[in-house]
């Protein structure tokens, strides 16, 4: 089901952002010699203490988090505002924030961990290959990267933000290295279908985070964030709404 969903995405989602000039993209050889891939060491932290819920939200029973967050991180890199040429260049201080793939050679991720153009480094593991930004959203939140070379796993699917409910538990995957990463547990405080804006979340994200992606308690992908315009009434999530309208009906609710 994943691989059909995704593969309906691509054309239109570059179609409805505001292309660029779509520079060659240039991938770096991994060295010829195999190198053991290294479990990538991932810690569930609790959330901040971010005050009580509001009391017309009831928080669900918890799931199981470690096993929601090793299978949604498959499919995270690290991403690099400025692309070394050399893999060993690509150190873990350089790592801005974190991509999600969401199509064979298309991630995306937050445009405040890239700006709007421009080459990106990728990491994950042992890793790196050097993407191009060749999109953005109106609102120049989700930057769109073409990897060709890159290879990407595909997460669970996609779900809409505005089928969440309040209370319902959600993740926030954050790249902090080649091989860590973290992820907060959070519930949602609105749901776009609760009143005028986006999901927002109870989780409080690192001040230093500039992308971090967001998947719902089956590990399907949500969105990411933080927003380029902050909003304090919590952690609010930019949706794919590309994807969305791409992907039919039928096709959407066969994730549910």
């Amino acid at each position: 089901m994943r691989k059909a969903l995704t593969s309906m995405v691509l054309l239109p989602l570059l179609a409805s952002c505001a292309t660029h000039d779509p520079a060659v993209v240039e991938s770096l050889s991994v060295p010829a010699a195999p190198v053991p891939a290294v479990p990538v060491a991932t810690e569930v932290a609790a959330p901040a203490p971010a005050g009580p819920l509001p009391a017309a939200v009831s928080r669900e029973p918890a799931i199981d988090l470690n096993r929601v967050a090793r299978e949604a991180g498959r499919s995270i890199w690290g991403v690099l505002e400025r692309a070394p040429r050399r893999k060993a260049d690509a150190t873990d201080d350089l790592v801005q924030g974190t991509a999600v793939a969401v199509e064979s050679g298309v991630l995306a991720t937050g445009c405040r961990a890239v700006g709007r153009t421009g080459r990106v480094g990728l990491v994950r593991q042992n890793k790196y290959y050097v993407g191009q930004v060749v999109a953005t959203d109106a609102a120049a939140d989700i930057c769109v990267i073409a990897a060709p070379d890159a290879p990407l796993n595909l997460g669970l699917g996609y779900r809409d933000p505005a089928t969440l409910r309040a209370g319902e538990p959600v993740l926030a995957l954050i790249t902090t290295g080649r091989k860590e990463r973290l992820a907060l547990e959070g519930v949602v405080l609105q749901a776009p279908g609760d009143g005028p804006g986006r999901a927002t979340t109870d989780i409080a994200l690192p001040e230093d985070t500039m992308s971090a992606v967001f998947v719902d308690g089956r590990g399907r992908l949500l969105g990411l964030g933080p927003l380029r315009t902050i909003d304090t009434a919590g952690t609010a999530i930019a949706a794919l709404p590309p994807l969305l309208a791409a992907s039919p009906p039928s096709a959407l609710a066969a994730l549910e």
